[in-house]
C-alpha cells in the first residue's frame, strides 16, 4: 500500500505542475510610415501612425517633429494620419517620433516608443540657367518655388567655386569664374 500511495501522489503532482498560459498584456507597438519615397519633393509629407491595436489618449501633442511642423492630425482607434511640413530646404532631415507611454489600449498597456521616421527633402523644381560673360565669367540664375522658407544664395553647393551674389525668397543669382557646376 505504501508504494501505491506514492504513485498516486506522483501522478497528482504532475497533473498540476503545468505552466499556466501567458495571458498578460501584449506589447502595444506603433509604426510611423509615409506613402512617399525619400528623398522627396512632396510638401507637405503625408504620415501615418499605425498601432497594433486600438488606443486612447493619442493626440497631436504626442508627436515630436524635429526641423518641421505637424498639421492636420486626424484619426482614432489604431490608425492616425497627419502632414509634416519641413522648416525649409536648407534644413537637416526632418525626424518624426513618438515616445513610449503617451497612450494606452483598453487593457491599460502603454505604447512602446516608435522607430523614428526620417524625412529627406529635395529642393522643389528649381530652374537653373547661366550666361557666359566677359573673361569667362559664368553667371548662374535660378528660381525656386515661391516663398521657400530658408532660401538663400548660400544654400546651394557650387563645386569648384567661391560664389558671390544676392537673393532671398525665391530668386537668386550667383557669379563665378572657376568652371562651377551645381550639386
Amino acid at each position: 500500500m505504501f508504494i501505491r500511495l506514492n504513485v498516486l501522489i506522483l501522478v497528482i503532482v504532475t497533473m498540476f505542475s503545468c505552466v499556466p498560459p501567458n495571458n498578460g498584456p501584449s506589447a502595444l507597438t506603433l509604426d510611423i510610415t509615409s506613402s512617399v519615397t525619400f528623398p522627396t519633393e512632396t510638401n507637405p509629407v503625408p504620415v501615418s501612425f499605425s498601432f497594433n491595436g486600438a488606443v486612447t489618449g493619442f493626440d497631436a501633442g504626442d508627436v515630436t517633429v524635429a526641423h518641421g511642423t505637424l498639421q492636420n492630425f486626424t484619426g482614432s482607434g489604431a490608425a492616425y494620419a497627419a502632414e509634416i511640413v519641413p522648416t525649409g530646404i536648407n534644413s537637416p532631415a526632418v525626424t518624426v517620433s513618438v515616445a513610449a507611454g503617451v497612450c494606452e489600449n483598453a487593457e491599460g498597456t502603454d505604447n512602446s516608443a516608435a522607430t523614428d521616421l526620417t524625412i529627406t527633402m529635395l529642393a522643389q523644381g528649381m530652374n537653373l540657367f547661366g550666361t557666359v560673360g566677359q573673361f569667362d565669367m559664368i553667371t548662374l540664375y535660378w528660381t525656386a518655388p515661391p516663398a521657400v522658407p530658408g532660401f538663400t544664395v548660400t544654400g546651394y553647393k557650387i563645386i569648384r567655386s567661391d560664389t558671390s551674389g544676392t537673393g532671398t525668397g525665391s530668386t537668386a543669382y550667383a557669379t563665378d569664374s572657376s568652371s562651377p557646376y551645381v550639386d
